[in-house]
């Protein structure tokens, strides 16, 4: 983590192993997780990238609440409750054409 914090980045793009309205972006590990949110402090926009299965489960380490995500890239959109949250708190959401 110390090395992640002594930089400075304009966007951070992450995968994570879940996401849902409620529990925001998760991880299977804590180091992914901690990982992930280090690279968040340290960045001025985030981008996740999540297959739509992940919007059908749960892990255990928190990562961010979906309000801290700028943009969703997915092929699939997801469930109503999280596309509403994630775009009530001005979120992009990127699908395939």
């Amino acid at each position: 983590m110390t090395q992640i914090r002594a930089f400075r980045a304009d966007h951070a793009v992450l995968t994570v192993g879940t996401l849902d309205a409620r529990s925001g972006a998760m991880d299977y590990t804590l180091e992914e997780a901690q990982i992930a949110r280090a690279m968040i402090e340290q960045s001025n926009r985030v981008m996740v990238l999540a297959d739509s299965w992940k919007f059908a489960a749960l892990a255990s380490f928190s990562v961010c609440p979906v309000s801290k995500i700028d943009r969703l890239v997915t092929e699939a959109a997801p469930p109503q409750e999280t596309r509403a949250v994630f775009e009530t708190a001005g979120g992009m959401l990127v699908l395939p054409r």
